[in-house]
Protein backbone atom coordinates (compact mmCIF):
# COMPACT_ATOMS: atom_id res chain seq x y z
CA UNK A 1 0.00 0.00 0.00
CA UNK A 2 2.99 2.59 0.99
CA UNK A 3 4.38 1.72 -2.63
CA UNK A 4 1.16 2.71 -4.40
CA UNK A 5 0.69 5.83 -2.42
CA UNK A 6 3.98 6.96 -3.49
CA UNK A 7 3.21 6.00 -6.99
CA UNK A 8 -0.21 7.94 -6.89
CA UNK A 9 1.30 10.79 -5.22
CA UNK A 10 4.01 11.13 -8.05
CA UNK A 11 1.71 10.56 -10.93
CA UNK A 12 -1.83 11.73 -9.87
CA UNK A 13 -0.99 14.00 -6.51
CA UNK A 14 -5.22 15.11 -6.40
CA UNK A 15 -5.20 11.58 -5.47
CA UNK A 16 -3.09 11.43 -2.31
CA UNK A 17 -5.39 12.01 0.23
CA UNK A 18 -7.86 9.05 -1.32
CA UNK A 19 -5.07 7.11 -1.31
CA UNK A 20 -4.04 7.63 2.19
CA UNK A 21 -7.28 7.41 3.34
CA UNK A 22 -7.66 3.94 1.99
CA UNK A 23 -4.76 2.91 3.42
CA UNK A 24 -5.66 4.09 6.70
CA UNK A 25 -8.60 2.40 6.59
CA UNK A 26 -6.55 -0.94 5.55
CA UNK A 27 -4.27 -1.10 8.44
CA UNK A 28 -6.09 1.29 11.68
CA UNK A 29 -9.49 1.28 10.62
CA UNK A 30 -12.71 3.63 10.00
CA UNK A 31 -12.21 5.24 13.23
CA UNK A 32 -9.01 6.91 12.67
CA UNK A 33 -10.30 8.42 9.77
CA UNK A 34 -13.55 10.16 11.41
CA UNK A 35 -12.93 13.07 14.14
CA UNK A 36 -14.78 12.18 17.18
CA UNK A 37 -17.82 14.55 18.09
CA UNK A 38 -17.72 17.16 19.80
CA UNK A 39 -18.48 17.90 23.31
CA UNK A 40 -18.61 21.51 24.98
CA UNK A 41 -19.02 19.58 28.45
CA UNK A 42 -15.69 17.33 27.87
CA UNK A 43 -13.67 20.45 26.75
CA UNK A 44 -14.72 22.42 30.05
CA UNK A 45 -13.90 19.53 32.20
CA UNK A 46 -10.49 19.21 30.71
CA UNK A 47 -9.96 23.26 31.34
CA UNK A 48 -8.70 25.43 33.73
CA UNK A 49 -10.13 28.36 35.09
CA UNK A 50 -6.71 30.32 34.19
CA UNK A 51 -6.15 29.15 31.03
CA UNK A 52 -9.50 30.17 28.19
CA UNK A 53 -11.27 28.12 25.59
CA UNK A 54 -10.64 29.12 22.31
CA UNK A 55 -12.30 27.84 19.36
CA UNK A 56 -12.04 28.58 15.87
CA UNK A 57 -15.14 28.42 14.07
CA UNK A 58 -15.86 27.72 10.65
CA UNK A 59 -18.50 30.27 8.36
CA UNK A 60 -22.09 29.77 9.93
CA UNK A 61 -20.67 27.46 12.97
CA UNK A 62 -22.63 29.00 16.14
CA UNK A 63 -21.89 27.52 19.46
CA UNK A 64 -23.55 29.86 21.60
CA UNK A 65 -27.10 27.54 22.25
CA UNK A 66 -24.51 24.90 23.21
CA UNK A 67 -22.90 27.67 24.93
CA UNK A 68 -25.30 28.06 27.15
CA UNK A 69 -26.95 25.12 27.79
CA UNK A 70 -23.55 23.92 29.20
CA UNK A 71 -23.89 27.39 31.61
CA UNK A 72 -27.26 26.35 32.51
CA UNK A 73 -26.49 23.07 34.03
CA UNK A 74 -23.33 24.65 35.74
CA UNK A 75 -25.68 27.07 37.03
CA UNK A 76 -23.65 29.93 35.16
CA UNK A 77 -26.38 31.37 33.04
CA UNK A 78 -26.47 34.57 34.66
CA UNK A 79 -22.42 34.53 34.57
CA UNK A 80 -22.14 34.57 30.73
CA UNK A 81 -21.39 37.77 29.63
CA UNK A 82 -20.69 38.46 25.65
CA UNK A 83 -18.64 41.22 23.83
CA UNK A 84 -18.70 40.95 20.11
CA UNK A 85 -15.82 42.96 18.94
CA UNK A 86 -14.94 45.40 16.25
CA UNK A 87 -15.99 49.06 15.91
CA UNK A 88 -14.02 50.26 19.07
CA UNK A 89 -15.47 47.24 21.34
CA UNK A 90 -11.86 46.75 22.63
CA UNK A 91 -12.63 48.68 25.97
CA UNK A 92 -15.70 46.58 26.36
CA UNK A 93 -13.89 43.72 26.12
CA UNK A 94 -10.96 44.70 28.29
CA UNK A 95 -13.76 45.36 31.41
CA UNK A 96 -15.45 42.17 30.82
CA UNK A 97 -12.23 39.83 31.15
CA UNK A 98 -11.70 41.89 34.03
CA UNK A 99 -15.21 41.32 35.35
CA UNK A 100 -14.39 37.62 34.65
CA UNK A 101 -11.33 37.65 36.81
CA UNK A 102 -12.70 39.21 39.95
CA UNK A 103 -16.48 37.64 39.57
CA UNK A 104 -15.67 34.16 37.86
CA UNK A 105 -18.10 35.02 34.75
CA UNK A 106 -17.46 33.72 31.64
CA UNK A 107 -16.51 35.48 28.85
CA UNK A 108 -17.21 35.18 25.56
CA UNK A 109 -15.56 37.31 22.62
CA UNK A 110 -16.75 36.78 19.24
CA UNK A 111 -16.15 38.38 15.81
CA UNK A 112 -12.44 38.10 17.08
CA UNK A 113 -11.46 38.49 13.64
CA UNK A 114 -12.43 42.03 13.43
CA UNK A 115 -10.48 42.79 16.26
CA UNK A 116 -6.56 42.45 14.82
CA UNK A 117 -5.49 45.66 16.70
CA UNK A 118 -7.06 44.45 20.17
CA UNK A 119 -5.79 41.16 20.09
CA UNK A 120 -2.24 41.14 18.38
CA UNK A 121 -0.72 38.52 16.94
Amino acid sequence: PLERGLIILAIRPDGTVRIMQEMIRAKLGDRFLSPPPFSLETCYNDSKPEVPLLFVLTMGADPMSELMNLAVSKDMKDGVRTVSLGQGQGPKATAAINEGFGTGAWIVLQNCHLATSYMPT
